[in-house]
């Protein structure tokens, strides 16, 4: 209980976690989730700050779902608000989800990205957007920069220990 009163009071006082919500709540309002799946340079700290929001909401989750949280007391708190995030960020998820894979040559459908959030979000309310691969068909074009996978890095082992 107590690990979940704090999280609820950093969420209500953190001005990081008051400025995802802003960007959260403006895309929202606007139905300009897309917009910032491959943005510009400008727009990136408006995806990385969406991103954030919605790692939250995973991250809430899985602390619901492994009984660190009290699910009771998070639920009467954000329940309507959680599960309206859900549904309106669910297509700009489902795009998160289909990956270009380069060998194939041909776009993966990866269900773990969000997997947390979508599981509370369909537990609490019914009508939680049920995204699965058969939700919608991968992308008609080829990947973009958000697409691209992380560069290689070069670790150079330290072998004087």
């Amino acid at each position: 209980m107590r690990a979940t009163l704090d999280l609820i009071e950093k969420a209500e006082s953190s001005d990081h976690y008051r400025t995802i919500t802003r960007v959260f709540s403006e895309l929202r309002r606007h139905e300009a989730f897309m917009a910032v799946h491959d943005p510009s340079e400008q727009n990136r700290p408006i995806r990385l700050a969406l991103v954030a929001y919605l790692n939250h909401y995973e991250t809430i989750a899985l602390f619901i779902r492994r009984n660190v949280l009290d699910e009771e007391t998070y639920s009467a708190w954000i329940q309507g608000t959680l599960v309206r995030d859900w549904n309106s960020a669910s297509a700009f998820i489902q795009r998160q989800r289909w990956d270009w894979d380069r060998t194939s040559q041909t776009w993966v459908y990866d269900p773990t990205i969000y997997s947390q959030f979508q599981w509370l979000a369909s537990r609490w309310n019914p009508n939680a957007a049920p995204l699965t691969e058969a939700y919608s068909a991968p992308p008609q074009t080829r990947p973009t920069s958000q697409d691209e996978p992380l560069p290689e890095v070069a670790i150079k082992a330290d072998t004087s220990l």
